[in-house]
This record gives C-alpha cells, structure tokens and sequence, in this order.
C-alpha cells in the first residue's frame, strides 16, 4: 500500500511501511489511472529493496537506493511502453551538459546527495554496468545483492566486489568512470 496525502509535499518517500506520495503526482487525487504518473510508485516500491531492505552504510553511497530505484522506473516505464531504459539512458548522457557531469554521484557530499544528477547518473551507471556484465550477470547481481544483504547495509565497494563474483569481470574502470570521475565518460 502507499499513503496519498493533499499535504503540499512536493516529492514521495519511500517509508519502510508504505511510501508517502503527494497528491499531485496523481489526477483526481489519490486515484491511479493507467498511463497516469505510475513511474513514481515504481520508484517508491524499488526502494523496498534498494534502500528499505538493504540500506545504506555511508551517506556517501546513496546513488545505490535512488540510482537503482530510478533505474527500475525507467525499466517499468520501458515495460508500459513509455520509452526504452537505452533511450532514456542516450538522452542523458547527449544532453546532460557539462554541469550535469561535474558532480561524482558515488561521492556527491552533504549538501548534494538528493540532487537529480545523483537520480540519474546513478541509474546511468546501473545500465553501464547492466551493459557491461550482461543481462544474465546483472539481474543475478541485483538479487543476489538483496538476498544478501537483506535487512542490513551495503556500500559501493561491496556492490563492486560482488558484480565482480558475479560476472567474473573486473570492473572498477565502470564503476570509477560512471560514479567518481568528473566529465562524461566514453561509451
């Protein structure tokens, strides 16, 4: 379930319970209609596992619980019909601009860590990764990670570590390129 309040919140949150959206996400209120904004509930469910259930360790890794969670809404909008995750993935990175690549999302310090850019660069090194391993590699990565590490922590190091068990593949140059360096890497 979810709680729709008419409260001028502004954002959803993923509550550990049942997340919160503001009424202004849905028309007619608290009803959903298909085609309406059901990205954001998409959102806010992933959370259920990539926050909620494996939260994390440092605030300095929050690109893992709103990067994945905003990859998984680009999948669900992929599964309506809305766009593909590539597409929205090659907007991005074509029109980011050079601001949008300045941040490091795997370290984006206290006053920036809730900034769009750690939204999306986030879900843009979830696909460069999803790329880089493979479909088969990468979903067993993502549940493996929550099994794992249900109803505790993780960090990026660790994600690093196990999608390296996983695909049998080194990839710290992905993962450096797409969290840490400051200028859009090369595809």
């Amino acid at each position: 379930g979810g709680l729709v309040t008419t409260a001028d919140l502004g954002f959803a949150l993923e509550t550990q319970a049942r997340p919160v959206y503001d009424a202004a996400f849905f028309r007619h209120g608290a009803s959903l209609q298909p085609g309406q904004n059901t990205s954001v509930v998409a959102h806010e469910v992933a959370h259920q596992w990539f926050g909620d259930s494996v939260s994390l360790r440092r605030w300095r890794d929050i690109w893992l619980n709103e990067g994945l969670a905003t990859y998984l809404e680009w999948m669900w909008d992929e599964s309506q019909g809305l766009g593909s995750v590539q597409s929205e993935f090659d907007y991005w990175y074509d029109h980011g601009g050079r601001a949008f690549w300045r941040l490091p999302v795997g370290d984006p310090g206290r006053d920036r860590m809730f900034d769009n850019r750690v939204y999306v660069r986030g879900a843009m090194t979830a696909h460069a990764l999803r790329r880089a391993m493979g479909d088969a590699a990468f979903f067993a990565l993502l549940r493996r990670w929550v099994r794992e590490r249900r109803d505790g922590h993780g960090t990026t190091a660790q994600l690093e570590r196990l999608a390296e068990d996983v695909s049998g593949r080194q990839l710290d140059r992905v993962f450096d390129a797409w969290l840490f360096q400051r200028s859009r890497p090369s595809l």
